[in-house]
């Protein structure tokens, strides 16, 4: 099981739109009781309570600006948030974004993981850095979570053969612990560096996985630690996202990047989480929107925009739109390998096969009297059925005007990021948030009913 850094953004890797939704389970997460000393004002009793401010005042109560341990590559620009072609961000830059959008007084504690190349690291680094935290813990640096962008990537079909017993995505929680007897040493000593901080009262956030329902992350096999699945905005499930019983929550996963711009038009950033606040910086001039690019494929494979064609109302019916328009036999009576070749890459991505579907798209790529290899052919041929793929997020402004919805927010997409690495760090503020609440009203009530303060201290320490 090698370990991969989670690395799926748009437009370099695709986003797998389900044709199945269901509303994410609501599962509520232990409380950790660990906290700072809150002070109040001597006099009228005040309500306590730990958030995620910016900034503290004497008009307000105490505010914590709570410390997140974020495991992973610093280093690697390997997010592409303006669609250039070229990343701007590191992996783990965005991931902060991320806390710091839902958490705007986070510290976040960057522990850099070193890349191998083609985002692979090294088992011997993701533990090093995990004792990291431990040893500053030791110290005295209080963490209210640890977010790993890692994943130890297996399948059922291994794991079945590993147990030699049937292995699926619904038993995989009851086979744990025979699982973990079978890992390598290394793997081993991995699973007891996080358990060793959740043993500390850290929360621990692990990714699922973006490959799907068929595999699953064997760092989830790990005791305690929180396994997190993608949503979008709305709680619906992503198809990228891994689905088995070692997923414990879900959060979003799923960003739509909309452009941040000045009076004058030019775009000083993108915002993923709402509100016209840059989170992620913008280098140089920007291209053109691509999402703008893959409305003009509408026009290439001859389909009309209707606003009012429930279709288009619903994006999950338009690829069943297309594959109805282009219905055919496929490749079957050709005879001839790159058709070959285009039918099992139509049906892996599209979930159909169509030989006019086909035509169409090999003349949006192919420029008059230009030829191609077959791997670039190939290549670009992948890429416009990704965009494609992607048309099934299109909806409609109130004058009709189609734009790009990935995240279910409804706001103007510029473009997206998706993967369960940045559903984790958003399941560890929500939970980090939910706890103080509840512990706040707990805290609230003691004060009114005359509850002495060196107990408040005692119980938020």
């Amino acid at each position: 099981m090698g370990i991969t850094l989670l690395q799926l953004q748009f437009p370099n890797s695709r986003i797998f739109a389900g044709r199945r939704k269901c509303n994410a389970p609501a599962l509520s997460m232990p409380a950790h009781q660990r906290g700072t000393r809150l002070f109040s004002p001597v006099g009228q009793p005040r309500v306590i309570y730990a958030g995620c401010s910016v900034s503290e005042n004497d008009n307000t109560p105490a505010v914590l600006h709570p410390t997140f341990a974020v495991v992973d590559n610093f280093l690697t620009k390997t997010v592409d948030s303006d669609g250039d072609g070229k990343g701007e961000l590191s992996h783990g830059e965005v991931v902060e974004a991320i806390i710091k959008a839902k958490c705007p007084g986070a510290v976040v504690k960057r522990q850099g993981l070193l890349p191998l190349g083609e985002g692979e690291l090294s088992y011997s680094d993701l533990i090093a850095n995990l004792k990291g935290v431990k040893k500053a813990s030791d110290w005295g640096t209080q963490f209210y979570g640890v977010n790993i962008s890692s994943e130890a990537t297996s399948n059922f079909e291994q794991a079945s053969k590993v147990l030699n017993q049937k292995v699926t995505s619904e038993n995989i929680a009851d086979k744990k612990a025979q699982l973990r007897e079978k890992l390598n040493d290394d793997q081993q000593e991995l699973m007891q560096s996080i358990e060793a901080l959740e043993e500390q009262g850290i929360p621990v956030y692990i990714a699922a996985g973006n490959n799907g329902q068929a595999h699953f992350n064997a760092m989830s096999l790990t005791n305690k630690a929180k396994t997190v699945g993608a949503t979008d905005v709305k709680g619906n499930e992503e198809d990228y996202s891994a689905k088995n019983s070692l997923v414990s929550t879900w959060a979003q996963g799923t960003y739509s990047t909309v452009a941040v711009k000045d009076k004058d038009g030019k775009i000083l950033g993108f915002n993923l989480t709402g509100g016209n606040q840059v989170q992620l910086p913008v280098n140089g001039t920007p291209p053109p929107s691509q999402c703008e690019e893959k409305l003009k494929l509408i026009d290439t494979l001859g389909i009309e925009i209707d606003k009012d064609d429930e279709h288009f109302q619903n994006s999950e019916n338009l690829l069943d739109y297309i594959s109805k328009k282009y219905k055919d036999e496929g490749c079957k009576a050709i005879s001839n390998k790159r058709c070959d070749i285009l039918s099992e890459i139509n049906n892996d991505i599209l979930g159909f096969d169509s030989f006019k579907l086909m035509l169409k798209v090999q003349k949006a790529i192919l420029e008059p009297n230009k030829e191609l290899t077959n791997k670039a052919f190939i290549n670009k041929y992948i890429d416009k059925l990704e965009d494609m793929e992607t048309l099934r997020y299109v909806k409609f402004d109130k004058e009709g005007k189609p734009f790009f919805d990935f995240d279910g927010s409804g706001r103007n997409a510029f473009g997206v990021i998706a993967g369960t690495s940045f559903a984790a760090p958003a399941a560890m503020v929500r939970d980090f948030l939910d706890q103080q609440k509840t512990g706040s009203k707990d805290l609230a009530e003691g004060l009114t009913n005359g509850f002495p303060p060196e107990e408040v201290f005692k119980i938020i320490e």
